[in-house]
């Protein structure tokens, strides 16, 4: 089930893609268990009653059990994308913001917060359906009823994450072998 509406007419099978994304109306934060007698719901609890989610209203969040951990998708009041610019914006805003979530909550319940669910083109788990990982159901706890703004709780993170960014490095090669070299370093952080 994909989180946010694609423009149909630009649809590429097999599933949507950032640039087929029209507009941002859901934001995922996936509690996954990290041990056998993980407690989803004690992280799950800590997550709303996070300082970073303070501004965003539980009538604003849908909790899904899924069968393994906890879904939160929080909706949002849409917001219209326009360029592959914005998209790259969003996605970049919401890895941070989940970061920093992961930063301050992760090992709780022996759970983390996944921090790969930033894409605009992610799907999540649709209620009644058999999570296969574990052969239970997932269920629908909450429905969220009212949208926020993201700018209520997600304003701050993208400019304080690149005020913390380097600037790019530039590796200049003509024939693409020439990299691995760069990347070796990569390998062993």
């Amino acid at each position: 089930l994909g989180l946010n509406p694609p423009n149909a007419k630009l649809i590429k099978p097999p599933k949507a893609r950032r640039t087929d994304i029209a507009f941002w109306t859901q934001l995922l934060i996936d509690i996954d268990p990290i041990t056998e007698n993980a407690d989803p719901f004690q992280m799950l609890q800590e997550v709303q009653g996070s300082t970073r989610l303070s501004q965003v209203p539980p009538s604003a969040m849908e909790i899904l059990d899924s069968g393994r951990g906890i879904q939160i998708k929080i909706q949002l009041v849409p917001t219209e994308l326009t360029s592959d610019e914005q998209r790259r914006t969003i996605e970049r805003r919401t890895s941070h913001f989940l970061h920093q979530l992961a930063d301050e909550l992760n090992g709780i319940g022996n759970c983390r917060i996944d921090t790969s669910c930033s894409d605009l083109a992610r799907v999540s788990r649709a209620e009644n359906t058999i999570n296969w990982k574990t052969d239970r159901m997932a269920r629908c706890l909450q429905r969220a009823v009212e949208p926020v703004n993201w700018k209520c709780f997600m304003a701050d993170t993208y400019t304080n994450f690149r005020d913390k960014l380097d600037p790019p490095q530039v590796i200049p090669y003509e024939n693409p072998w020439e990299i691995l070299p760069f990347l070796s370093p990569l390998r062993k952080t």
